[in-house]
């Protein structure tokens, strides 16, 4: 659904979170292989103005829409 570079909006989270309504660009799955075996499954960003990439739970994409050219 999402390929590395893409540009994006976050839309309304919740509130006071620091996502909401920011511009981003997708930078790729980060999966995280616990010791017992479990796979967390987090993707990365970075936020237009962030100095550094920002790790979102899986349950983000939802409220993430491309912006279009």
């Amino acid at each position: 659904m999402w390929n590395e570079g893409e540009l994006f909006r976050f839309k309304y989270i919740y509130h006071g979170c620091d996502l909401n309504d920011r511009l981003a660009i997708y930078l790729g799955e980060r999966h995280i292989m616990r010791t017992d075996g479990y796979i967390i499954r987090n993707f990365t960003v970075q936020v237009v103005g962030d100095d550094t990439p920002t790790i979102c739970d899986k349950n983000l994409k939802r409220h993430m829409k491309k912006v279009e050219a």
